[in-house]
């Protein structure tokens, strides 16, 4: 799966969950969702984001735009720029 899809699924994902994904971080990016304290023979991809902060992402984006809800694009911008900056991204 790519870091894109992965980000598309935060909902169905398990709150302690991790995301992983190679460098640099791009839509098409490869990524696994890990389990704390597993490393699953995935040595080749960093640390990305705890899926429960990556859906605090999307809050606050939405509570900084009057509730408006993000398409997948704006989700997926506004959490790689809180994953590589640990600031949300701004409203444009």
């Amino acid at each position: 799966m790519n870091l894109e899809e992965t980000v598309a699924t935060l909902d169905s994902l398990g709150d302690d969950a991790v995301i992983h994904a190679e460098r640099p971080w791009r839509a098409e990016s490869r990524a696994v969702v890990l389990e704390p304290d597993t490393s699953d023979g995935e040595e080749d991809l960093d640390h990305f984001l705890e899926v429960e902060a990556a859906r605090e992402v999307v809050v606050a984006w939405s509570g900084h735009r009057g509730g408006r809800l993000p398409n997948r694009t704006q989700v997926f911008q506004a959490v790689v720029h809180y994953a590589e900056w640990d600031s949300y991204i701004e409203d444009r």
